[in-house]
């Protein structure tokens, strides 16, 4: 699997202003860092532990807003052509796939099916992309 180019980055509001807590391997297997509870990993030992890493901001990107009154982003600004995503499964044996983006996301002018049976209606949002 080529997931060594994504790392674990976390922000959280117990963190001082701009500080990051970043690994370089992700853990895509201990319960406590699928809960979110990345500090308490149980694998450490074998993916490292997590380093600070201080922020800096750029000129001009400072705003005034609130957290809560800015609108999170559709999940279509959040893909990019290039990009490695997870896919939950509907597998026993795998609870996501990764898929690497091949293209923008874009909406179906007519019906599609897909290699393995999926129907896709038109008018449906879609991400084609490459599954590693």
């Amino acid at each position: 699997m080529k997931n060594r180019s994504i790392h674990q980055i976390v922000a959280s509001v117990e963190q001082p202003a701009l500080m990051l807590l970043v690994r370089s391997i992700s853990c895509y297997q201990c319960d406590e860092c699928v809960l979110g509870n990345v500090d308490k990993c149980n694998i450490t030992d074998q993916i490292g532990k997590q380093r600070h890493v201080q922020m800096k901001l750029s000129a001009g990107n400072v705003t005034d807003t609130h957290p809560d009154e800015v609108p999170d982003p559709s999940i279509e600004e959040l893909i990019s052509e290039g990009s490695v995503v997870a896919v939950l499964a509907d597998d026993p044996e795998h609870d996501y796939y990764l898929l690497k983006v091949a293209d923008e996301p874009n909406i179906l002018n007519s019906n599609e099916a897909d290699a393995w049976g999926g129907e896709f209606p038109e008018g449906a949002n879609i991400v084609r992309g490459i599954l590693l």
